[in-house]
């Protein structure tokens, strides 16, 4: 196959033309169909000769009718308000005649009701093997390329970045998550988890899209507040501290930002070991967490880099024995990368 853009391919399971938009990978395509862009697999298409299609019609494609047929293609158009329950990946296992896994089918499904615009890479060794982006619906699912299993021990990562365009939407505008598969993930067989059709091996991204705190803050307000004696509108791009919020609401609103690298912390001796290194920070890091627990912090955010992994992993470990703290977790920040985590108090 040529399979070059402007060229036309049948997809076997509609049995629908659609015109090469650009080709994505070694193993997909983006094609376009009534309008629609996304992604299909090579193995899933026929080429087709473009003298032998019609590239226009006169006939009315319904909403319903589209649907169908990217329910088909491994999409699901459905749209709805109904109860927000955040974002997953699906990872699909492939198998080999011997049994061992080949690749992984990866999909997003968004079933947090609000259309989300997204943005996805998967990177591979440090390098981007595959790039999309697109808007998915409420109820949607989009099937977005194939992992190799043996790329797994390059160190893959599936980022996201996600817009909520909605401005009646709670969750925050622009948020992002990363998940790293590791070979340990699939030592079990894949489950079949309510709404998917075939056993895979699921990622939760977030139970519920985050939330923007500032828009929750603002809507309490609006609802609680005698409108005769405070008027909130005025306040709409102001910062979350200004006294109105704290005399008015009982809501917290602090954020305290730390940074636990050495050369932030003041006062430290000097030519320490690498085990007296790490007790400084995190004793460090608990004076911060006992003083954001005793004045009202809603959150606080821990710097601790990315290095090998073990300040984080002994942080979490400290806030596991804090009642006080509600969540933590860590993930993309446009302000930090990855090397920050969050706890919400």
């Amino acid at each position: 196959m040529g399979l070059n853009a402007g060229e036309w391919i049948r997809i076997t399971a509609t049995g629908e033309h659609a015109e090469i938009v650009d080709r994505l990978d070694r193993d997909s395509l983006l094609v376009v169909l009534d309008g629609i862009e996304f992604p299909v697999l090579i193995e899933d298409i026929e080429e087709v000769v473009p003298d032998h299609v019609s590239r226009g019609s006169d006939q009315k494609v319904t909403k319903a009718e589209v649907a169908e047929r990217l329910l088909q293609t491994g999409l699901n158009t459905t749209l709805d308000r109904g109860k927000d329950k955040g974002l997953r990946v699906a990872m699909e296992p492939n198998y080999q005649s011997d049994g061992l896994i080949e690749y992984l089918y990866i999909s997003l499904i968004n079933d947090s009701g609000w259309a989300l615009k997204f943005d996805f890479k998967l990177v591979i060794d440090e390098e981007v093997d595959f790039k999309i982006n697109r808007v998915l619906g409420g109820r949607e699912q989009i099937q977005l390329t194939a992992l190799y299993f043996e790329d797994i021990n390059f160190s893959p990562r599936l980022e996201f970045e996600f817009t909520n365009p909605d401005p009646e939407a709670s969750s925050l505008q622009q948020f992002a998550f990363t998940h790293r598969p590791k070979g340990k993930h699939f030592l079990k067989d894949p489950s079949q988890p309510e709404g998917f059709d075939r056993p895979c091996y699921p990622v939760v991204l977030c139970k519920h899209l985050p939330e923007d705190k500032r828009k929750a803050i603002l809507k309490k307000a609006d609802k609680e507040a005698p409108k005769s004696k405070l008027d909130l509108s005025r306040y709409a791009d102001a910062d979350l501290m200004h006294p109105a919020f704290n005399n008015y609401l009982k809501v917290k609103a602090k954020e305290m930002v730390i940074d636990l690298h050495l050369e932030a912390i003041p006062d430290k001796p000097k030519n320490l070991s690498n085990r007296a290194k790490l007790d400084l920070q995190l004793e460090h890091f608990q004076q911060n967490l006992r003083e954001a627990i005793r004045e009202d912090y809603a959150r606080m955010i821990v710097i601790h880099g990315v290095g090998s992994g073990k300040l984080k992993s002994e942080i979490f470990k400290v806030l596991r024995d804090y009642p006080e703290v509600k969540s933590f977790h860590n993930e993309f920040d446009p302000r930090f990368g990855h090397g920050a985590s969050i706890i919400e108090l």
